[in-house]
């Protein structure tokens, strides 16, 4: 069903594919005179001569021999038809034919209609693999017969050789089994001659033009979509087989059967489309799309819904909507309008239905929190959907893809035959149902869940039971009210293997002083979103904003001055308001909150919420939803998954589902998913290519962290007691001395794809320790260093400083907690898990994707056990003690994480640049400019750089600088603010004349070139550096005098005091005044003796005898900035 839509969507899906007629030329068959087609009379209501083909051609089960081809837009059987103002099908009378397009044509004012019968190979060639592509279960069909006719750029009755013109077409295809009518158009432009009460100069209005089919009868009939109103100018945007203005059908059988799609009672039905029969919606059925099958029952319309007839056919519409939100950190907006903040961290059960009814399908939306950085809030991760027995994974960060019953998929996708589809929606994924539920998140922070007045009173979970009573909606799974928002979020956990998550704290869990609070109030922050004249004016009205602003307020009390927590607190609000179709004003800026777009795409506020893309290109057209803020496909692109690629580099659709071009995916011999006997590739032009293939012994089928493929049948586990590797990886057993510290676990091979940088090591026993100390072991992932053992078994540290358990980290990359039986558990998700207990047992298991990537004393991950004993230099050990020499670590004290080795061999002074005034000063926990930001940015590896510099130019000061500086860069590129470090004495920074150092000096400084921009928060973190003096701008990197910037007019930067002319005669005079740096004009025209000529897009009074001068004082600013 094609529903009216924005204009500006429309003429941008459009543009995706008409560029200079390529559309036109690409999806017409080769036509004309240089083909020897034969050509109908220019006349009026004209037809071609009586028709005899070569072979029957079968239609609505009759085979028929003469046709004629009609002037106004139809091929008819037996009879000519030359009425002119077409009808609605079926007709009264018994004339069978095709109508591509039945209107008033005048070929005799202008335009041409071609038509000719063949058999040449290329035609046959082109048809055959039409018929196969579109017609999925016909791999075998060859075309052996082809018959084309050709309306080439014809105008209506009425009009003139200026008036519009239509191009299209209509092939027959047959191979003496099964019979074929392709309707391809072309360029489409009027629908109604004058005789029809069409418009003389547009030929639109009136009665407008008919495409399907008429058998003769009452009970054979087809009607195109649009067909008979004014939406039919647009059906060359139409389509059932994914290609703009081309549909195909096969016509010899009983019904008309679309390549895609259903026919039922002579209307087209998209694949999953649900429609009732009769005004009374008694039955509901849902078109299949197999063998053109539609499966109706007995379904009335559901409480709080009406019957509608919409174009032709019945539906129940709800007769309202109702939605919950989650958002920032993270509050609850229910269905029926209850505000409230929630910290835990499991999953919780947001919304299904409470009890069973007739007709009613279930569902289930559930979300999985977790912290980011502060333990106090949480935000959400992972939204889950059950429907249909499917569950459907969106995952944070993820753009482009879900998890689908736990196999990753490209988006779009549609399970059920269309009952679910999952899709790109602006910022968001969006699931959508055939029942009317809609779930989108962007992930990050904002989720929502969309329900019809069916589920109206019906529904359990944190989002309320949907009553229309907000009062009532912190409701407990045993009907009493919840006493705090802990114990209301507790009531409704859903099943977690996350045993370290929490309930999170009580109310007031983010607490702001007045002062700071009324900060964030203020109109450059949250109050911009209830802001009178703010860019959400039109929506104060529809959404209330008051409590996005207070959940605003909250979210900046417990991130202070994080600028993504305010856009994204905005976002929130901006979002509620598009879905309820209200008109937002441009509120992001290239400065603040700048939406990211990938490349070959744009930001807009209001883009269609379903996008085109390459396994649905027209789906802007049926889009029920209003606009949403995202990022759009530039001209000639389409989405493809995450990227906006153009049409020649779409990928392939393979039972059901979308793969990118060039994807390789494993599928079983059936072709479904979930084996790997098929090795398989998308080529180009949508081609699948499969092979034979398997596992290679060792390795089994399955997926890992959503992927499908062969991976080995264990995951890696190496075990160790305090002297020895009792197994291996590859189960090697190996004793080692406890006199020395040892690497356990190194990557010897490039990190693999999906994975990080890891490395464990065991430091040296220490004598006389006592019988409970523990050898210490440094875990290394990424960036992040956790220590354990040692004196105090139960003290960890994170890059040299204590934490508290359960600790995870900010960006997820490491979590250390208590594990059953008291052991500490180090854990990076999904690659890496290391156990140690207090009896000194250590248990080290590591991900499939670090197969034969591993060296040390655990030895190579490969199931072979006859290299483990390889050394750092890959060769293999000739005997055990060569073995553990190798892997030996000189250093033990681990204050350079493990790598100090090489610098004790080579350096004589490297303790004395460990002291806290020299290198120290990066990681010395007691008194370090630095330390607020250890448990963010690790220092080793910087502390190490500076003692290994150090050595190198033996105690160089400016090498000293240099690594302070790195580390000081890192650090505030994690928006880590620093304590002074620079001094006049201790690496001073010099800066130019009109300028002095300061530590956290602006990333958006003033500049000549931004003095008219409205002053907004700089959304990047501060960073030290030379800052101008009040009064001065930067320019050129050095700051001048504000009054010497001069003015910005006419696209460019003019000089201070610069004269000019802006007109041809030079009678309007200005000049750039530098006090204030703005133009001032007035009417003073060039002195008599003086002349007026144009310079660089200016103009100037000249004296007599001299030419312009080149330059004049102007910088011209880019184009692109």
């Amino acid at each position: 069903m094609v529903r009216p839509g924005c204009p500006v969507i429309l003429l941008h899906l459009f543009s995706i594919f008409v560029q200079s007629g390529a559309h036109t030329r690409d999806i017409l068959y080769p036509y004309g005179p240089n083909h020897r087609d034969l050509e109908t009379p220019k006349m009026d209501d004209g037809s071609s001569p009586e028709i005899t083909l070569s072979t029957n051609f079968v239609f609505f089960n009759a085979p028929y021999r003469i046709i004629y081809i009609n002037n106004n837009g139809v091929i008819s059987f037996n009879v000519q038809v030359s009425q002119f103002t077409p009808e609605a099908f079926p007709l009264s009378d018994s004339r069978s034919f095709i109508a591509p397009l039945w209107a008033d044509v005048h070929n005799g004012i202008r335009g041409d209609v071609y038509y000719r019968e063949t058999t040449e190979p290329e035609i046959l060639e082109r048809a055959t693999q039409d018929i196969r592509r579109y017609f999925k279960k016909m791999p075998a069909f060859t075309a052996t017969w082809a018959f084309i006719t050709t309306w080439h750029q014809v105008t209506f009755y009425g009009g003139s050789q200026t008036t519009p013109v239509n191009t299209f077409q209509t092939v027959l295809i047959a191979d003496g089994e099964a019979f074929f009518t392709m309707f391809n158009y072309g360029e489409i432009s009027w629908s109604t001659g004058t005789a029809s009460g069409g418009d003389p100069l547009t030929g639109l209005g009136g009665t407008t033009a008919q495409s399907g089919f008429n058998g003769g009868d009452i009970g054979h009939f087809f009607n195109l979509p649009g067909s008979r109103s004014n939406g039919v100018v647009n059906i060359e945007q139409t389509t059932n087989v994914n290609t703009p203005g081309r549909w195909l059908f096969r016509v010899d059988t009983e019904l008309i059967n679309p390549a895609n799609g259903c026919s039922f009672n002579g209307r087209f039905y998209r694949r999953g489309e649900v429609f009732w029969l009769s005004d009374q919606c008694s039955q509901r059925c849902r078109c299949l799309d197999i063998d053109n099958e539609v499966q109706c029952q007995e379904a009335p319309c559901g409480q709080l819904e009406t019957c509608e007839l919409q174009e032709g056919a019945f539906y129940c519409q709800p007769t309202r909507t109702s939605t919950c939100v989650v958002f920032g950190d993270p509050h609850y907006h229910t269905f029926d309008g209850f505000l409230y903040h929630f910290q835990g961290t499991c999953s919780y059960l947001l919304a299904r239905p409470c009890w069973e009814v007739t007709g009613l399908p279930f569902f289930s939306v559930e979300a999985k929190n977790e912290n980011r950085g502060m333990a106090s809030v949480s935000w959400l991760r992972d939204v889950t959907v059950e429907v249909y027995g499917h569950r459907v994974m969106l995952p944070k960060g993820s753009v482009g893809a879900v998890q689908v019953d736990g196999l990753m998929k490209t988006l779009p996708v549609q399970l059920e035959l269309g009952a679910i589809k999952v899709y790109q929606s602006g910022v968001a994924i969006a699931l959508e149902t055939d029942f009317g539920l809609l779930v989108t998140y962007d992930g990050q922070h904002y989720a929502s869940i969309s329900l019809p007045s069916s589920y109206f009173n019906n529904t359990c979970g944190l989002c309320g039971n949907y009553n229309d009573d907000p009062s009532d909606d912190p409701v407990l799974p045993d009907g009493s009210l919840a006493e705090s928002v802990v114990e209301l979020g507790g009531s409704w956990r859903a099943e977690d293997t996350d045993w370290r998550c929490t309930d999170g704290c009580a109310q007031n869990c983010s607490v702001c002083d007045p002062v700071t609070e009324a900060f964030y109030f203020r109109p450059d922050y949250c109050g911009l979103i209830n802001k009178t004249d703010g860019p959400f004016r039109d929506c104060r009205a529809v959404v209330d904003p008051t409590a996005f602003v207070y959940s605003c307020v909250y979210d900046m009390c417990s991130n202070r001055d994080n600028i993504t927590t305010l856009c994204q607190a905005i976002q929130a609000y901006a979002l509620a308001c598009q879905a309820l179709g209200v008109t937002i004003r441009s509120w992001r800026s290239r400065t603040f909150c700048a939406l990211t777009c990938p490349e070959n795409s744009n930001y807009q506020v209001c883009t269609s919420a379903c996008p085109a893309s390459c396994s649905d290109l027209t789906s802007p057209l049926h889009c029920v939803h209003p606009c949403t803020e995202g990022c759009q496909c530039d001209t000639g692109h389409i989405l493809s998954g995450s990227r906006c690629v153009q049409l020649e580099d779409c990928g392939c659709e393979h039972n059901g589902l979308y793969y990118p071009l060039n994807n390789t995916f494993w599928v079983g011999a059936s072709g479904e998913e979930g084996e790997c006997t098929l090795r398989c590739t998308c080529r180009p032009n949508g081609e699948v290519s499969c092979f034979n293939s398997s596992c290679k012994e060792g390795e089994v089928c399955v997926a890992e962290v959503g992927l499908l493929g062969c991976y080995p049948r264990r995951e890696g586990v190496c075990s160790i007691t305090q002297n020895s590797v009792t197994t291996s990886f590859d189960g090697t057993f190996l004793l080692f001395p406890d006199d020395s510290s040892y690497y356990l676990l190194k990557l010897c091979s490039p990190v693999p794809a999906n994975g990080s940088m890891v490395e464990v090591k065991m430091g040296r026993r220490f004598v006389n320790k006592g019988p409970t100390w523990k050898r210490p072991v440094v875990v290394t992932v990424a960036n992040l260093e956790a220590q354990m053992g040692g004196s105090d078994f139960d003290i960890v540290k994170v890059n040299g400083e204590p934490v508290t358990l359960p600790y995870v980290h900010p960006m997820e990359t490491m979590m250390i907690y208590k594990a059953p039986g008291n052991a500490t558990v180090v854990e990076s998700r999904g690659l890496l898990r290391v156990q140690y207990n207090r009896q000194g047992f250590l248990n080290i298991s590591l991900s499939t994707i670090f197969y034969n990537a591993t060296c040390g004393l655990c030895g190579v991950f490969n199931s072979n056990t006859t290299d483990d004993l390889r050394l750092p230099n890959g060769r293999l050990a000739d005997s055990t003690e060569q073995f553990t020499e190798g892997w030996r670590s000189i250093a033990d004290d681990l204050t350079c994480n493990g790598d100090c080795d090489d610098l004790y061999r080579m350096c004589t002074d490297l303790r004395l640049y460990q002291n806290p005034w020299m290198c120290g000063n990066i990681n010395d926990p007691g008194n370090s400019s630095f330390l607020a930001c250890h448990a963010v940015v690790n220092p080793s590896p910087f502390f190490r750089n500076c003692l290994y510099n150090m050595c190198v130019k033996e105690g160089n000061r400016s090498v000293l600088c240099s690594s302070l500086q790195a580390y000081a860069s890192a650090c505030q590129d994690a928006q880590v603010g620093l304590a002074s470090w620079r001094s006049v004495t201790n690496c001073p920074l010099p800066c130019p004349p009109n300028s002095h150092f300061d530590e956290c000096t602006s990333a958006c400084p003033l500049t000549c070139d931004n003095l008219d921009d409205p002053e907004e928060p700089c959304p990047l973190p501060c960073q030290e550096g030379c800052q101008c003096e009040e009064g001065f701008a930067l320019r050129d990197g050095l700051c001048v005098a504000r009054s010497d910037c001069g003015c910005m007019s006419h696209g460019r930067t003019l000089a201070t005091n610069l004269t000019f002319w802006t007109d041809w005669e030079c009678q309007e005079r200005c000049y750039c005044n530098g006090s204030d740096n703005s133009v001032y004009c007035q009417l003073a025209p060039c002195n008599p003796e003086e002349y007026c000529q144009e310079d660089d897009g200016l103009y100037f009074c000249f004296p007599p005898h001299r030419g312009p001068v080149r330059g004049g004082g102007l910088r011209t600013l880019p184009a692109v900035w």
